[in-house]
């Protein structure tokens, strides 16, 4: 426990003298602080190493001494991989080389979903005169520089661009989510710009349809004409409000249920309305994040709400992600049955 708070005060201590800037053992030598303080705070990722003898202090990892860390609401500290790319974007730029954060790694800066950061890519235009592959814990790809945002400062590919890149070699539910949640991101960037909105007021803002219509139709210019991923990100939706109803809609798309509707409000038998995350055909469907049932209390909530609505004429399905994601089967027989029953 000591040698963790000692770390965190090494990382505010640094923070304070070089705001996020990368130094060197020499510089922070001079500041008071040792190598082998740097090497254990490194260790304990509350500073990250760029190179031998360079560092940065990430933002997100700079307590104040002496008080409890306390994460801010939907804030996650920067992973190790993401810091050193930005750095290295920023060094480029220097240089006069249009570089940014791109792939993984700008999923990680947007929140979009991605598989795991272990090596950070940052995109450089073709024809640069740069070392390509994989050097100082960074991979550098040429790529045509065609969507860069200046997101936190920093040069990253936009939501949409991001998508494009990642989405060759995903299954079409999860392609069909990730589509759906970069133009979800895409619309909150161009709403609150570096800031995030609160999830049901950005689902609001996409109630306007031909605002859904204007970034499905820029998602799908981003993609190759003949790819059949065209196809999956004409039946993206941007009003999913997290990964797990997004998988979900993206299966549902491929199940032909019927009519389906993300997002709707329904009306209990107590004449309260509630926002359920999918209607098709007039059965709601609740996706069983674990979050929802952190105390008794929510569990408890949580079963009077679906009584309520129950009572009230709208039969829900519920699923989890162990569900949607690994057994699809049967999930598809329980909204059928569902369907049959509601349609009697």
């Amino acid at each position: 426990m000591e040698r963790r708070r000692g770390t965190a005060d090494t990382a505010a201590r640094l923070y304070a003298e070089f705001r996020g800037s990368a130094f060197t053992t020499a510089r922070a030598e001079g500041v008071g602080i040792s190598a082998r303080r740097l090497g254990l705070a490194a260790q304990a990722g509350c500073i990250v190493r760029l190179r031998r003898g360079l560092y940065v202090v990430p933002e997100a990892a700079t307590p104040a001494p002496q008080e409890a860390v306390t994460p801010a609401p939907r804030e996650v500290a920067t992973p190790a991989p993401l810091t050193v790319a930005r750095h290295r974007v920023q060094a480029y730029r220097a240089r006069g080389v249009l570089a940014c954060v791109a792939e993984e790694a700008a999923a990680s800066s947007w929140g979009l979903p991605h598989a795991p950061l272990t090596v950070a890519t940052i995109h450089v235009p073709r024809g640069a005169t740069l070392h390509i592959g994989t050097r100082h814990g960074v991979r550098v790809r040429e790529r045509d520089l065609d969507d860069v945002i200046i997101f936190r400062d920093v040069p990253t590919t936009s939501p949409l661009a991001t998508a494009r890149d990642l989405c060759r070699g995903l299954p079409r539910h999860q392609a069909v989510a990730l589509f759906g949640m970069a133009q979800r991101r895409a619309a909150e960037w161009l709403i609150a710009g570096d800031e995030r909105m609160d999830p049901a007021d950005l689902t609001q803002a996409l109630a306007d349809a031909q605002w859904r219509a204007e970034l499905g139709e820029s998602m799908r210019g981003m993609l190759s004409a003949s790819s059949r991923a065209q196809a999956w990100c004409a039946r993206a939706d941007p009003r999913p409000e997290s990964y797990l109803e997004a998988i979900s809609w993206g299966r549902f798309t491929g199940w032909k249920l019927g009519e389906m509707t993300p997002q709707v409000w329904v009306r209990g038998a107590s004449g309260r309305r509630y926002r359920v995350d999918v209607v098709i055909e007039g059965v709601a469907g609740e996706a069983d994040g674990a979050i929802k049932y952190v105390t008794p209390d929510t569990l408890w909530k949580e079963k009077r709400r679906q009584e309520d609505i129950e009572q009230g004429g709208t039969p829900v399905v519920r699923w989890t992600f162990a569900e949607v994601e690994h057994h699809p089967r049967l999930l598809l027989e329980r909204w059928r049955r569902a369907l049959a029953a509601h349609s009697t």
